[in-house]
């Protein structure tokens, strides 16, 4: 049996923003879970704030996108995959 390439998909939650203070006006905040198609749990989050109309753009670059590489930040797949493999050579 062949091995399906792993692949990646991100979902992007918005969650509000509790606090009152006035320097959040203007903001939204979330995260954005990293997904693979070996794993029925995200394998990842990465969160966020950023301006209303940030997010939106965000939201639409990205929402259930499929890649077989990412690098978001400090996140990137090939960082993601050694840490799963150290794992299973620890079996956690």
């Amino acid at each position: 049996m062949t091995k399906l390439k792993k692949k990646y998909f991100f979902s992007v939650i918005e969650e509000a923003i509790l606090n009152p203070d006035k320097k959040y006006a203007g903001l939204r905040g979330g995260r954005i879970e990293i997904w693979d198609n070996y794993s029925p749990y995200s394998i990842e989050e990465i969160r966020i704030t950023l301006p209303a109309d940030m997010w939106e753009a965000l939201r639409e670059a990205l929402d259930f996108k499929e890649v077989d590489y990412f690098q978001i930040g400090s996140y990137s797949s090939e960082q993601l995959d050694k840490r799963e493999a150290a794992l299973k050579r620890m079996k956690i």
